[in-house]
């Protein structure tokens, strides 16, 4: 009872309020209902930038937000629907095939002509539960296999990287809650959309704001830093990076702390180092990934040939560096860098603006615009030269191309 009333003071009763208030300034305006289950945290932040953009949503492309919880939709949808013209629904990844699947036709039945777009928080590029595609106008993922094909395929355990784990280390995921994955059907395949990634969680635009006026490459005694330590079938894709480093030691400084800390000695760990070695987690994408970038450090990852994102700070040899999935070619990829600093700091300043134009031009505007557009529901918009609220630097040329494109 507790919780369901902290709830509803900190979360339901403000987000009412200010999809009310937004309506009255925006009259006839398209409403957009999102719904959530606030399960989990890392994939709930695929929400964030519409509550961090919510003025500019409603002034520029007329559009009002509302977010409202999963159970009071559940509970009595036609209210908390009735005036939708665009549903965004996100579930937890910890809820069941069966249940994403009833919960979405349960929505479908009571969402009248909105049309329904699935955001996709997982950290991974599968589809967990392609059953609802039939269900759904739109289907948005963080990042998306570069191949098409690569959907129709079965992985052992949940994406290509426990699939990969299996097959090098003979790790065993008959017992996982998801022992295979479940080949997408090619007749949905158009409904994928490739959306925005964890650039735009709160957390990594605080640390952009936070690190944009004092960002150096001074003062870094650290040559490499990587914390890799965990507990699970993430284990073999990240043991083998200590030995491969070993034959660095004698001439670099090398960090490869294995005990948690706070965020203030972790931040000080990533700007005082050259390099960060940033492995995968659950998915290909960390926030490592853009912490070490913007705290100025080399990224050095396992290759990311197979996925797409936005924004993509993964061009090989420009905003990253790649090493083989089996770190081969680790100790001697991360020599060159240190000794040739120019290349290193060359690629550091490269993916540093990737991101600061990302972040200061109108990246998350144009995304829904072109969501919407793919709806084919009509906006209002307005020319964001003329607002001197709205920050309008575009993303650099030679990154353009990579990121304009809409569907898989």
């Amino acid at each position: 009872m507790y919780q369901k009333l902290k709830q509803t003071l900190t979360f339901s009763l403000p987000q009412r309020l200010l999809s009310a208030r937004d309506a009255l300034l925006a009259p006839g305006a398209t409403r957009l209902v999102l719904v959530s289950d606030r399960d989990a945290y890392c994939s709930e932040q695929q929400f964030e930038p519409f509550h961090a953009h919510r003025s500019a949503l409603r002034d520029r492309l007329n559009v009002v937000v509302e977010h409202r919880l999963l159970a009071d939709v559940l509970a009595d949808p036609l209210a908390c629907l009735q005036h939708a013209d665009v549903i965004g629904l996100k579930l937890s990844f910890r809820t069941k095939r069966e249940d994403a699947l009833e919960i979405t036709q349960r929505i479908v039945h009571h969402a009248g002509s909105a049309k329904l777009v699935y955001f996709d928080g997982d950290d991974d590029s599968v589809i967990q539960w392609p059953e609802i595609l039939p269900w759904v106008d739109l289907y948005v993922k963080k990042h998306v296999f570069r191949d098409p094909a690569d959907y129709q395929k079965r992985f052992v355990g949940r994406n290509n990287l426990t699939d990969y784990v299996s097959a090098q280390h003979g790790w065993d995921f008959s017992t996982d809650p998801i022992p295979a994955s479940v080949p997408m059907d090619p007749r949905y395949h158009d409904r994928l959309h490739l959306g925005y990634n964890i650039a735009l969680d709160r957390r990594i635009v605080a640390l952009y704001e936070r690190t944009k006026h004092c960002w150096s490459t001074q003062d870094r005694p650290n040559d490499i830093v990587c914390r890799a330590t965990v507990d699970s079938w993430l284990t073999p894709l990240r043991s083998g990076i200590g030995p491969a480093l070993e034959s660095l030691h004698d001439r670099y400084a090398i960090i490869t702390p294995t005990k948690r800390v706070d965020q203030r000695t972790y931040d000080m760990e990533l700007s005082r180092s050259k390099i960060c070695i940033c492995p995968f987690g659950y998915g290909e994408i960390c926030w490592r990934d853009f912490e070490a970038v913007l705290w100025g450090c080399l990224v050095v990852k396992p290759r990311m040939d197979a996925i797409r994102t936005r924004p993509d700070i993964f061009v090989p040899g420009e905003t990253y560096v790649p090493v083989q999935w089996d770190l081969s070619d680790l100790a001697e990829t991360c020599r060159f860098y240190l000794e040739h600093p120019e290349e290193r700091l060359r690629v550091v300043r490269q993916a540093y603006e990737a991101l600061s134009s990302f972040y200061d031009g109108d990246s998350f505007m144009d995304e829904i615009s072109q969501i919407l557009s793919r709806l084919r529901v009509r906006t209002v918009a307005t020319d964001a030269a003329s607002d001197q609220s709205f920050r309008s630097r575009l993303l650099p040329r030679e990154l353009v191309a990579r990121e304009s494109q809409e569907l898989i």
